[in-house]
């Protein structure tokens, strides 16, 4: 049960990880000293109320806006989703412009001539347009899971 509480403390904190993990300590200890003192469980539970009131009173103790911090992880999933969709905009226009394969220099006709090698920068745009676009899910996952 105690285990139990801890976990449901932690999803319902929005706290950045070090002080989550100061906050899951401390209620360890907590747990730890009524065992020492022989305090049930089930009166550890109750003295210490739902984990989501326990959690909203640790926030308020530390001073958190939950408004801000979720305004805050909307904006960087914002952030994220615009850089995906520059880089790959940016991947469409190279690849708009991209000359025929076997061209070199516009060239009316086919040559002979094969240019070998070199780091294709649509490759980079891809990937990190899908890691912009992850990143972006990610964020608005967590800011909502968070809220």
């Amino acid at each position: 049960m105690e285990e139990q509480y801890i976990k449901a403390v932690e999803r319902a904190l929005a706290l950045p990880r070090r002080k989550r993990r100061e906050v899951l300590d401390d209620l360890r200890e907590i747990f730890a000293s009524a065992r020492e003192h022989g305090e049930p469980e089930a009166a550890v539970l109750e003295r210490l109320g739902p984990p989501e009131d326990f959690a909203s009173g640790v926030e308020e103790q530390l001073g958190v806006d939950r408004s801000r911090l979720f305004r805050r992880r909307l904006v960087l999933a914002g952030a994220a989703a615009a850089l995906a969709a520059a880089a790959w905009g940016l991947l469409a226009w190279i690849g708009a412009r991209r000359l025929p394969e076997g061209v070199i220099g516009q060239a009316d006709a086919m040559t002979a001539i094969q240019v070998r090698g070199g780091l294709d920068p649509a490759w980079i745009l891809a990937g990190l347009g899908t890691a912009a676009i992850l990143a972006a899910a990610w964020l608005t996952v967590r800011a909502v899971r968070r809220r």
